[in-house]
């Protein structure tokens, strides 16, 4: 609003200051869009890029998984003790 009131020295700076407060506010709108929830995700549409892939953490686990299953008898039941037979957490 203020912009409209503004006088400049020429046309070519008035474009210029004109079109780039335009442009910020536009990539504002698109990044608050975006880091709005970063875990949110559609089949079929295009990821932005503040969204968190999960992937490293899924890599993760699946490793962790191969490497315990020699000791899967052992570690499945780490957390039961005799007032805690069910092995609640």
């Amino acid at each position: 609003m203020l912009l409209l009131i503004t006088e400049f020295n020429t046309v070519i700076s008035e474009a210029v200051i004109v079109f780039l407060v335009e442009l910020i506010y536009v990539y504002m709108y698109k990044l608050i869009r975006d880091i709005d929830d970063p875990f949110e995700y559609r089949e079929g549409e295009q990821q932005g890029n503040a969204e968190v892939t999960l992937f490293p953490l899924r890599e993760y686990i699946e490793r962790l998984r191969e490497r315990m299953k020699p000791y899967s008898g052992e570690v499945a039941n780490w957390h039961e003790s005799p007032s805690n037979p069910k092995g609640y957490l």
